[in-house]
Formats: C-alpha cells, sequence, structure tokens
C-alpha cells in the first residue's frame, strides 16, 4: 500500500490508501473501502497530459462525459469517475470505475470474438462519431506518415550504426511505398479522411466482455487522440490477423487470416457503417497496408540507429 491523494476535478481533495490488485506500467486495478467502486487507474504520468482539466475535457461530449465507451451524466457525485489518484513521489492516474465480473481475452481465438472485437471498437467510434473539438496529442506524431518519414531520412543520413551498406533492399521496399503512404495521409491533411476520436491501442485485450461474451465497454484511454478512425482498424487488423506472435522470429508462423479479418470487419462496420463517409469506407482495408507498413518502417529506422 501507499499513501496517495485523489485529486477531484471540482478540486475537493479526500486522503486514501491504496493497495494494487494487478499491477502494470500503465494500468492498476485497486480496491477502495467500498468494494462497488473499486477503481481501475491508467497512469496519466507517463502519457503525459498537461493538467486534470485537459483530461476532463479529452472525455467530455458536450454536458456528458464519456467513461469506459459509455456516456454518464457530468454531474452524478460519483467523484471517482473523473479524478485522479497522485501518488506521493509525483506520479498521478486517472481513476474510474472498476466494472466487475467481466472478462477479457488477449488473442481473438476465434471468429465470433474476432466479430465481437470489431463491434467494440466501432461501437467506440460510433458513440464519439459526432464529437469535434481538438484532443491533445498524448503521443507526437503517432501514425503521421509524413513525420516518420522525415525521421526515416534524418536516420539514413546519419547512418549511426553504419548498417545502412547492408539494408539496401530493405530500403528500397520502403521507398518503393513512400509516395503511396503518403498520398493516403494527404487525404488526412486536407480533410478528405475526417478527423474522428481513435482509440489507438485497439487490441483484444483493451475490450471487456460479460459472461456471454458480449461487449460492455472499452477500456485503456490514455492514448484517446485525434485522428482517422481508420488508424483503429488498420491496428487492430494488423493485431487480430497475425498467424503468429509480433515478436516471432519464424517467420513461417506469421501471416494474414483472412476470415478473421472477413469477421472483425463485419463486427466493426455493423457499428460504425452508418456514420462513416464514403471516402473512409473506400480506404478501410488500405488502413491495415499502411498501419504494418508504419510498424516496419519504425523497427527498421530503429536497427539503422543502432537499436
Amino acid at each position: 500500500g501507499r499513501e496517495g491523494k485523489i485529486v477531484n476535478l471540482r478540486w475537493r481533495i479526500v486522503v486514501v490508501m491504496v493497495v494494487a490488485l494487478l499491477v502494470g506500467c500503465y494500468n492498476r486495478i485497486v480496491p477502495t473501502p467500498d468494494a462497488e467502486h473499486s477503481t481501475h487507474m491508467a497512469n496519466m504520468t507517463l502519457a503525459q497530459p498537461r493538467d486534470a482539466v485537459e483530461y476532463r475535457q479529452r472525455l467530455r461530449v458536450d454536458d456528458d462525459v464519456v467513461v469506459e465507451g459509455r456516456v454518464v451524466s457530468s454531474d452524478r457525485e460519483d467523484n471517482l469517475r473523473y479524478s485522479l489518484y497522485v501518488e506521493d513521489e509525483g506520479n498521478f492516474w486517472a481513476v474510474c470505475l472498476f466494472i466487475a465480473d467481466t472478462l477479457s481475452y488477449d488473442r481473438a481465438d476465434s471468429v465470433e470474438l474476432a466479430y465481437q472485437g470489431g463491434v467494440g471498437i466501432g461501437r467506440f467510434q460510433a458513440l464519439l462519431s459526432a464529437f469535434d473539438k481538438p484532443l491533445n496529442e498524448t503521443i507526437k506524431g503517432f501514425h503521421n506518415i509524413r513525420w516518420r518519414f522525415q525521421q526515416w531520412d534524418e536516420a539514413l543520413a546519419a547512418d549511426k550504426a553504419g548498417r545502412k551498406a547492408e539494408l539496401a533492399t530493405e530500403i528500397e521496399w520502403i521507398e518503393s511505398r513512400r509516395e503511396k503512404m503518403l498520398d493516403f495521409w494527404a487525404m488526412v491533411e486536407d480533410g478528405r479522411l475526417p478527423l474522428r476520436v481513435t482509440h489507438n491501442d485497439t487490441k483484444l485485450s483493451n475490450i471487456l466482455f460479460d459472461q456471454n461474451d458480449e461487449v460492455l465497454c472499452v477500456i485503456d484511454l490514455d492514448t484517446v487522440m485525434s485522428s482517422t478512425s481508420l488508424n483503429d482498424f488498420g491496428d487492430a487488423i494488423r493485431s487480430y490477423t497475425n498467424t503468429g506472435a509480433e515478436d516471432d522470429e519464424d517467420l513461417s508462423r506469421v501471416s494474414m487470416n483472412i476470415e478473421t479479418f472477413k469477421h472483425y470487419t463485419a463486427g466493426y462496420l455493423s457499428e460504425r457503417c452508418a456514420s462513416m463517409t464514403e471516402t473512409e469506407k473506400e480506404w478501410l482495408a488500405f488502413s491495415a497496408l499502411y498501419i504494418t507498413f508504419e510498424q516496419v518502417l519504425r523497427f527498421l529506422m530503429d536497427y539503422i540507429d543502432g537499436d
């Protein structure tokens, strides 16, 4: 246990003692004196928000607050829904209600789970489709391929680890796709692909299910930002459909499961299609190529820079 303070956005302070049940770099599950009000805490120190007011604004839609995929009236007395937990050493955590009796999964091992995963992210985006306020850029340049290519050009010019010469084939693979990827991002820049509220961490484990494997809500909102909604779809497809591990050293195990793709897409569109533009629909499938390409670009840059 450790001492800390719950700092409500109305600036009322309550001193509490917390004991972590599950601990990670970004998230904790902690009990409070009333078990019904156990909380989920997301570490906002690592995500670098500017202040508590900004965090509230990121979750606000008109006079309501969106918490874990649900719209909750902002005048409720349940302070834990919109609070920050501040540790003595200065770390602070966003606090919201812990939802009991839920299930979560690390992988979509069935097409039914893939479909429900699509439902979860599609519903999250549909609920926020009318939100048109700017959001804080929690992670600079996230999915901005123009900015990534600036980094790439600098990495090639510097060649810090002296590895550029051995990577002629890989560099050509990247360069042959530069124009197409920049053309896609240009549609975000000029508004043909509108800015939406995006989750930016759409792996299956960030969706909570009830005991019947129906979607309850999306969690872990610390990376919510403004971008094209296609980024969320593309990253989910990259994650869900990979038949190998993300860091698999045996490439014979890595391929794309097309049935998982079909079912995730069906679930996503069942919630999201009505609020999509024609351009978003047209470029939906391409977004999976875009996000996967970005990952390759970033990892190859890391290697060129000396890991």
